[in-house]
């Protein structure tokens, strides 16, 4: 199981509005960088079907993407 979300606020992206790479501060001030794409639900359980898992992902109300299930076979 896994929970994602797809919000990524103006301020957290370094280089603007089509930027995958986000910065976010956490407690104590130490920043960090991450890569965050946002896909649609069913592209994402067709990207880690191509991978080998067999997850089906259902959205929630606001940016939240839950996913369930496991390695296929």
């Amino acid at each position: 199981m896994f929970v994602d979300d797809g919000h990524r606020a103006s301020h957290e992206l370094v280089e603007g509005p089509g930027s995958s790479t986000i910065q976010r501060q956490v407690r104590g001030g130490r920043r960090f960088r991450a890569v965050k794409v946002a896909l649609e639900p069913r592209s994402l359980e067709r990207s880690l079907r191509e991978l080998g898992w067999v997850i089906e992902v259902k959205p929630l109300a606001g940016p939240f993407l839950p996913g369930l299930g496991g390695r296929a076979g």
